[in-house]
């Protein structure tokens, strides 16, 4: 995994909306994660458990005579150790001006981050801005930027969570391994990336850079990468895929190191089109698998047997439970090897239909992949504002301008940290066809060519977004047993999914409304308080027809 491998994950992580968090910040922090992991090459445990404590923010003299500049420094005290305490690797981050991509700087998100929790002792250090203003005294080669003391115990990759639709912050807390590692693993392949990404990938890839740049000694890679012997990266992290253009070192020609590197990069195999899920012929195939038809019909079998038993002990009762999960986990199992393998055979079988479309001379997909490849998720604003901060160039060979985009960068991802996503999708994704437009005589701007053209004499159909808005609405005012929440439909800071969830049955909104709304005093769609949980209950019997009973005193039919 190198760095050229780490722009389009980045920039998948920014603009997707198929993977969904419940706070900005959580999408911050891990488009923080893979900069962390490429550029000091840790195993996930060091970076996952770093804290404010081991973070040193300080204002540097440029040594060429350049402006002052932001160093950041990194210590990871929780590496792999072996019989005995480890000593703690500190890396030297400085600030890259005249960057040709924010969305690989560290400095962006990590700044953003400290600034959203308010981290710097100084009260007068806020913003970018502020920190700026800051100067190098004569005589002295640096000016630190401390930290507040009351929050050295708060991680960088900290806990979030949705406890009954409140987000709770647990900066007391790291984020858990797996939570780590399987949203590297989504987005990854929402990236299109042929193999699951993990954090040793980037130490792969690290690791392999400095073993051939020639500027770094066995013992200095010994000691970044945490090992005790060079046989440890010979044995196990050295490529197997060979980087060396051979062809042209035997016949004494320049080698082409920018092709080797292209072809042996996991970039390679990106594809967006892989597919992620298994479509439902692919998930009825499993059904008819003998191992599975096996195992249902064992438990078919002992179901049917105890049935007719007048005894049902507790013994037998725990091993028709272990049966029914034997059938589950077999037939995940099979799904799982299924997914894989279509995702394995993707390339060969695109391959065969990309040649065919070329051979016969059409320079047009074929229309399942342009409806795929169409299909875009709706960005929340805030989250277009941030991608116009962190997608820029320097345009300017001016100190203050170049400054001014780092610093709006870093504001950016500031205020995205507070921005609610609404929460992890349920459900398989809703596929929607994009209708493909004919490319136009001229060339215009890629704005131009996207957007509909109306005209102005046409009133617009309503959108599914309306419709959805004034069914829900109306089933809310007028429905007998409703089946749409007041509460999450009269809180605009909710995102649509939530506001217009129309549950199934009344009693799935019962549900819902007693795990999640019960606590509250304030009726979002009435606009009225109440003062305590009997009155509440009566507002909703009286005004929204939803009487907050107990879940065992309710009819079936409801």
């Amino acid at each position: 995994m190198f760095i050229e491998d780490v722009v389009p994950l980045q920039e998948t992580t920014l603009r997707t909306m198929e993977k969904r968090f419940d706070l900005g910040l959580q999408r911050m922090q891990q488009c923080l994660y893979p900069l962390m992991a490429c550029f000091t090459v840790n195993r996930i445990n060091a970076m996952r458990r770093l804290q404010y404590q081991h973070l040193q923010c300080s204002i540097q003299r440029d040594p060429h005579g350049g402006p002052p500049r932001i160093l950041l420094e990194i210590k990871y005290k929780f590496a792999k150790k072996y019989m005995g305490v480890t000593q703690a690797n500190t890396f030297p981050l400085p600030e890259i001006i005249y960057d040709p991509s924010l969305v690989l700087s560290p400095h962006t998100f990590l700044l953003g981050i400290l600034f959203h929790d308010d981290a710097f002792r100084a009260p007068g250090i806020k913003s970018m801005e502020d920190l700026r203003r800051l100067w190098v005294e004569d005589g002295r080669q640096q000016m630190e930027v401390p930290l507040k003391r009351d929050k050295a115990k708060h991680y960088v990759f900290c806990k979030i969570k949705s406890v009954r639709d409140k987000i709770q912050i647990h900066r007391d807390q790291p984020i858990s391994q797996s939570t780590l590692s399987r949203q590297l693993k989504t987005f990854g392949e929402i990236a299109g990336f042929k193999w699951s990404l993990f954090t040793h990938r980037f130490r792969y890839g690290g690791g392999t850079i400095l073993n051939e740049s020639g500027l770094v000694s066995d013992a200095k890679q010994n000691l970044i990468m945490k090992h005790a012997d060079i046989r440890t990266f010979l044995n196990h992290y050295l490529p197997r895929r060979i980087n060396t253009d051979m062809q042209a070192l035997m016949r004494g020609l320049k080698p082409d190191s920018a092709m080797v590197r292209a072809v042996t990069r996991m970039g390679r195999w990106i594809d967006r089109r892989r597919p992620r899920e298994l479509t439902d012929a692919q998930k009825a195939t499993v059904e008819h698998d003998p191992e599975l038809q096996k195992a249902i019909r064992k438990r078919d079998a002992f179901s049917q047997k105890l049935q007719r038993s007048r005894k049902k002990t507790g013994r037998k009762l725990d091993k028709l439970d272990k049966l029914k999960r034997g059938v589950t986990n077999t037939r995940n199992r099979l799904l799982y090897a299924l997914r894989q393998r279509v995702r394995e055979e993707f390339d060969e079988e695109q391959a065969v239909l990309d040649i065919e479309r070329q051979l016969a001379g059409t320079a047009i997909l074929d229309e399942e992949t342009k409806e795929q490849l169409q299909i875009e998720e709706q960005l929340l604003p805030q989250q277009i504002h941030l991608l116009g901060k962190l997608m820029t160039w320097p345009t300017s060979l001016s100190v203050e301008a170049e400054w001014q985009r780092r610093n709006e960068a870093t504001e950016a991802v500031r205020l995205y940290c507070d921005v609610l996503e609404g929460g992890p999708r349920r459900g398989r994704r809703s596929k929607r066809t994009v209708p493909v437009k004919e490319p136009r005589k001229h060339s215009l701007p890629r704005e131009e060519v996207i957007a509909p053209t109306e005209s102005p004499l046409l009133t617009p159909s309503p959108s599914r977004h309306e419709i959805a808005l004034q069914e829900a609405g109306e089933d809310i005012r007028t429905a007998a047993k409703p089946r749409a929440c007041f509460q999450c439909y009269g809180n605009p800071a909710r995102l649509n999914n939530r506001r217009l969830k129309q549950y199934s049955r009344h009693k799935g909104l019962l549900r819902h409304f007693r795990a999640v709304h019960l606590d509250d005093r304030h009726c979002n769609y009435c606009n009225e308080s109440v003062d305590n949980e009997m009155c509440w209950r009566r507002h909703t019997v009286d005004k929204h027809r939803l009487n907050v009973r107990y879940l065992e005193d309710y009819p079936h039919d409801l």
